[in-house]
This record gives C-alpha cells, structure tokens and sequence, in this order.
C-alpha cells in the first residue's frame, strides 16, 4: 500500500531509562494475564468435609494486576515531567476512551453489585491504560516488531498448552472422571443428573481446548488474533528475507488449524477467511484507499449499520436468525434491549449484565448468561446510552486514527532516546546488552515470576506446586524462543529487526478488526487477558502510525505534565489504598473461611467470612457465605437473617441470597417472609422452572394449596416454551408427577 510517510523532526538527548521500564512492563503484563484465567467469584461452594480444589486469581489478584497496567502510562507521564523534551503523542481518540474508561469506574456507584462493576472496570481501565502506554512507547518500527513477536511468543503457548491439555491432562481428567465421578460432583456441590453434572461431563468426554480462558470460543479468538500478527510478521520477513520464511508461514497456519479445529468454535474458524478477504480487497484498492481514506472509513461505517440494520430486521420479522447458534444470540438481544429500555441512560452497571439479564430474558432462552455475546449491546445495556456513545464515537475514531495513510521513517541508528531501537543494541545508560535476546529473557522471567505469583494455588501439594512451576517455566521458554525468532535479524545479526514493516501492521489491523468481529457473537473481549492484548496491539498499532512522534529539541513547560503526573499518582496510590488493600484483605479473610468451614469449623468460618465483610462491605458475596456457614453449625436463628439481610441490601438483585433467606424463612414457619422472598427471587428470574417447584412445595406446606397450583402450572408453562432438546427441560416422568400434585392440591 502506498502510505505517505513523515520524519521525526529531533531527538531528545536525555537517557530513555524510565520509557525502556515501561515498554519492558508493557510487554510483560498483556502476557502475565493471557496465560491466567481470572475469576470475579469461585463458581463452587464449599462443602465441609470436600477436598481443596486449587484456586485459581480472584478478584484479589486481577484489581492488582489492573493497577500494574496503570504502571506503564505513569513512566511516561513521569519522563515527560522530567524531560520537557520529550513529546507525548495525542489524538482524538484518546479523551474519547478515556472518558469511557472513567464513566466505567464511575457506574459501580449506580449498580447493584457494586463489587462487580469495581472489580470489572477497574479491569477496563487497566487496558486503558495499557493502550495509551502502547500509543506513547511504540515509536518505531523496532518496537513495534517487537510487540509482534511477544505476540507470535504468546501463539506458541498457547500451542504449547493445548497440546498439553489435549494429549496429557484430557486423557488423565477423563480417568479421573470414571474412577471419582461421585466425589467430584460432591466437591462442587452438584447432584447426579443435574444441569451442571451434565454441562460438565459433556465438556470432559468433549475435549474442547479452552486453554487459559473461560471458553472454547474465548480461546479461538486469542488464537486468531495471535496467529494473524505472527502471518503478519512472517510474510514481512519472506518479503525482506527471501522465500524460506514460507516455512514459518506455513507452521503457523499449521499450528493454528490446529487449536481452532479442537476448540470446536465455528466463528474463531471463519475470521481468518473474513481477515484473508479484506485484505485482498485493501491490496487490490490500495490507490484509492489512499486518495480516499476518510470517505472509505464512512463507507466501512453504513455497510456495518446496514448490516445490522439488516439483521436487526430479519431477527424482528422471522423471530430467528441464520443459524442455531446466531438464534440463541438474538434470543439474547431481544432481552438485552428490554434491559437497557429499562435503564436507558446510565445502565445497569459494569459487569452486570448477567443477574440483571434473567428478569427480561425470552422464555425459551434457557441460558443464564454473563454476556449478551455482543459488545456493543453489552456497553449499552452495562453503561446506558452515554457509555454505548462514547463507545461508537471511540470506535470511529479509532479505525479513522489506524487506517489514515501515514507510516513513520526509519530512525537513525545513533539515537539512543526517541528512538527504541537502538535502545537495545547499547545504550549508554541501558547497559551494553548487545542483542535483544536479554531483553527477552527479562520480560519472560519477570512475566513467569509474576503470573506464578498470581495464578499459582500456594497451599496445595508439593507436586501440585511443582508440576504448575514447571508448566510456566515451559511456556516462558516458549515464549522467549518464539519472539527471539522473529524478532532478530538473523543468527549472525542477533539485534533487534527493526526495518519498515508495513505488511506486519496490515496483518495487525486485520487481527484486530476480525477480533471485534468475533465479539460482536462472543464474549471474549472482556476476558482480561484478551482485552489486554487487544488494547497493547491497539496501542502498538496507533502508536507506530502517529503523527506526532518526535521532539525537535525544544524545551517545553513542565508545569502542566507535573502537574498531571501528580494527580495520576494520587489516583493511582487511591486505588492501592481503598481498591487494592482491601480487597487482598477479604480475600484472605474468605480463604481462612473457606478452610475452616472444609474442616467444619463453622463458628470460625463464619468469623472469618465476617471479618472479610469489613474490610469489603460492598461484597454481597461475604456476608452470604457467613450465613451459611451459620447455617451448617446450626446456629440461632437471627444471626443467619442478619447476614441474609445484608447480602439481600448489598446486591438487591443478588438471586441466591434471596433464594435462601426463603427456604430458611419456610424452616422457620415464617410464611409471609417466606412468600416475600420466593416472590422477590421469582421476579428477578420469572422463568426458572426448578425455583417456581420449589416455592410451590412451600406453598404446599404452609396451605396455600391454591398458588401452589398455580406455580406448578406456570412452571409447566414456561418448561413446554424449552426447545424439545433442551437439557433443562422435565422429563416426561416428572411432568406426569407434577400434573398428579397439581390433581391432588386441587381437591377440596
């Protein structure tokens, strides 16, 4: 493509020490939270007696992970207060994410589950950060090869870790499941036959490679977005180097059919084809694409709403869409807008959605979701209209600031500071490393440390520990040798390639634009470890492309970037203090509980549950799972109904505490509390089947034979809405033992 190219008009004299520290911190944290699977909540109660299951980074470990991402922004800031000629780059999309960054945050104060919606956007603000980092740091074409390479690096761990899965651990779980299939599903507090068993032992026989992430889907789409950054980089390398890179081309479109045919997910196999035909269009266009960038880009714009507008269309007049699987998306949509029409203007909160979601969901849309699987609907039902805005208005923006046709020059090789590039051959200040292999080996050792630190179950057995250890220090090495390959010029030049490499970033553009592609049917956007490595590629991507790049030697005021680097710090240090601190405290605390109550000391887990709630009291979570250790030791009565109560008042539409005020409320022979709350439950989750039987057993119990009926009738009801092949749905046994009671209750 023929890009018009600008030059850097000056270099700075002063050592790049502090912006050499951030780019190192820039390449580690992306993959310190791709190789993790982070969790708000543990998805298993704990039973007295169960065996520890090895946890896995809670909300703990992802709120510090967020503010370390906030690291790499506050050295430039603090470079730019020292140096007055050094140059920040900034463009419109900038204040546009950033306020919807802050309006993020700023949505814990209206949502329900406030520990959520904190948890989750400080998430989002830490790939903020990330990405604007990025913008700062990538200033030429060495860095930006070498983002690509620790991006191929990642590639090859997730290779790595689907070949493990697939040929050593699936074998073995599959054992392990027909030898303790009964002990595992009393572990996790499921009954045989139930909807989760089932979910669970389909995904064990199944074999689906979810590697680090919560899905098969989510996995795809990292390796899609990892595979066509790496295709990139190796046919800019057979474009420089000569045909034998074809080789490397091939083992990646190899090794990537690979882990997208066992992830089973059909959208992650179809974007390469999507990335493949827009840039085959962009190669055959590229004169015009130049002349015309800005009308192109609005082109871009209508066929999408079109699209959309299309779809939207079809989903209104037939009811379904193209596909199963795109059905149950639009089951999802449908409930999504009754949501935000309820909370038009400010949403429901940031990663709400979910609880939020079943009191409008269609009554054959069985899934209790987290996600719409959009991402657009997903910040218009979470941050209302203000937040879907400003999500568009970035979105524009964004792709304006990525596809203007503009490139940098390559610097020269003398300049040790603007430039990064030479920055590893030798600096002055740096040290004389040589080649960029120890730059490398820096940012796997210090990822490895750090994501062992965060993901690593401490508490378990010695060859547990171990056996994780060496898995990281597998992958580590994976990495290191996958981003070596590509990022040095040769065996015989081992320094940092840092030649144009326009092909590469045409890959890049791709890989990101088929990845929002993908999360306009998925979720795997908001996965930490994807976003984050979204937002660096983003970051690398725009930066490598700025117009504003370099200082031309003038000293600048250094009141205002003092200024700004000082408040961010005092946000910063806020965070730690009031985010950072006492979440890592309650969650200790709740750990300490979750081991007394395994042991069934329920007095002391229920102290330990409590003392969590203090130092986090806007988490539903503690004060419930105090109330149920007070429920195994059998304690008084209002102590339970205290902690119900407040994990009720904390998150209202929290269902599970309501749930259990209920049932304790029945034992109690309390029937108006009890009927209060199975009614408050039924309203926020109107088609759960399972919850209208069991109020109609309490119904039954204290009387009231005619609700009772009545629930059993509409639970008949909302069960014939289930697709016939729908696991949830009632056997035809038990159906037959539900109209018998109804015969039954209805006898005078």
């Amino acid at each position: 493509m023929d890009f018009q190219t600008y030059e850097p008009t000056s270099r700075s004299e002063f050592p790049a020490r502090l912006t050499r520290v951030a780019l190192v911190l820039l390449l580690v944290l992306p993959v310190v939270r791709v190789m993790m699977l982070e969790i708000l909540r543990d998805p298993f109660e704990v039973s007295p007696g169960a065996a520890a299951i090895p946890r896995g980074p809670g909300a703990a470990s992802t709120v510090v992970l967020n503010l370390l991402c906030c690291a790499p922004a506050l050295l430039v800031l603090l470079r730019r207060a020292i140096d007055g000629t050094y140059r920040l780059r900034l463009d419109w999309s900038h204040p546009l994410l950033a306020l919807l960054a802050s309006w993020t945050v700023l949505s814990a104060v209206w949502a329900d589950d406030s520990f959520a919606a904190v948890v989750s956007g400080t998430t989002f603000f830490g790939a903020v950060a990330l990405l604007w980092g990025a913008v700062q740091l990538v200033r030429g074409w060495g860095e930006f090869r070498l983002v690509g390479a620790v991006t191929f690096g990642l590639m090859v761990v997730l290779l790595a870790s689907g070949m493990i899965y697939r040929f050593i651990e699936f074998p073995d779980l599959q054992r392990q499941w027909n030898m303790n299939r009964q002990q595992i599903l009393h572990e996790r507090g499921w009954d045989e036959g139930s909807f989760p068993a089932r979910q669970f032992e389909k995904r064990v026989v199944g074999g689906e490679l979810t590697g680090f992430t919560a899905s098969p889907n989510t996995f795809g789409a990292a390796v899609v977005l990892t595979m066509l950054v790496a295709l990139g980089l190796g046919l800019q390398r057979t474009r420089d180097d000569g045909r034998g890179w074809l080789v490397f081309v091939a083992l990646t479109l190899g090794a990537g059919a690979w882990l997208l045919y066992y992830t089973g997910s059909r959208t992650a196999g179809l974007t390469p084809f999507l990335a493949g035909g827009l840039l085959t269009v962009a190669f055959f266009l590229r004169p015009w694409l130049v002349r015309h960038s800005i009308l192109a880009l609005w082109i871009g714009v209508g066929l999408f709403v079109l699209a959309s507008g299309a779809l939207v269309g079809h989903g209104l007049y037939h009811g379904t869409l193209f596909h199963d699987s795109l059905t149950f998306r639009w089951k999802y949509w449908v409930g999504s807008a009754s949501v935000f029409f309820e909370h038009p203007w400010l949403g429901v909160g940031s990663y709400n959605f979910g609880q939020s979601y079943l009191a409008h969901r269609l009554p054959d849309a069985s899934e209790e979701i987290k996600d719409p699987h959009n991402f657009i609907v997903r910040t218009f039902v979470e941050l209302g209209a203000v937040g879907g805005l400003l999500l568009l208005a970035w979105m524009v923006r964004l792709w304006r600031e990525l596809t203007r046709p503009i490139l940098p020059s390559l610097a020269s090789d003398n300049d040790i500071n603007q430039s990064p590039s030479p920055a590893w051959r030798g600096a002055s200040v740096g040290g004389n490393w040589g080649t960029v292999i120890p730059w490398l080996a820096t940012v796997g050792a210090v990822a490895l440390v750090v994501n062992a630190a965060m993901s690593v179950d401490w508490k378990q057995e010695i060859s547990f520990v171990i056996t994780e250890v060496l898995k990281r220090l597998l992958f580590t090495l994976a990495l290191v040798v996958g981003a070596a390959v590509v990022s040095i010029r040769s065996m015989q030049d081992p320094e940092l390639d840092d030649r144009p490499a326009p092909v590469a970033l045409w890959l890049m553009l791709a890989s990101l634009g088929v990845f929002l592609v993908h999360n306009l049917v998925d979720f795997s956007l908001y996965e930490a470890g994807p976003m984050m490595l979204f937002g660096v590629l983003a970051g690398a991507a725009l930066g490598v492309r700025s117009r504003s790049t370099e200082s031309d030697g003038t000293e600048r005021s250094r009141v205002a970037p003092t200024l700004a680097f000082a408040c961010a710090m005092l946000v910063w240090g806020a965070g730690w203090a009031m985010l950072a601190v006492p979440i890592v405290a309650a969650e200790q605390n709740a750990v300490a509980g979750d081991d007394a109550l395994r042991a069934s000391r329920f007095y002391e887990a229920s102290t330990a549950y409590d003392r969590a709630t203090d130092w986090v009291p806007y988490n539903s979570d503690y004060p419930f799972r105090s109330a149920r250790a007070l429920l195994f030791a059998r304690s008084d009565a209002q102590p339970v109904l205290d902690r119900l109560s407040r994990a009720v008042s904390t998150n209202p539409s929290g269902i599970d505490a309501h749930l259990m005020r209920a049932q304790f409320n029945a034992n109690l022979n309390n029937p108006d509390a009890a009927v209060r709350d199975y009614g408050d439950a039924l309203r926020l989750n109107p088609n759960d089947v399972s919850m209208r039987l069991r109020y109609a057993e309490t119904l039954a119990a204290f009387g009231k034979r005619t609700e009772a009926v009545e629930q059993v009738r509409t639970a008949l009801k909302y069960d014939d809405l289930l697709d016939p092949a729908e696991p949830k749905r009632l056997d035809v046994a038990h159906k037959a033992k539900l109209r018998s009671l109804i015969d039954s209750l209805s006898l005078p």
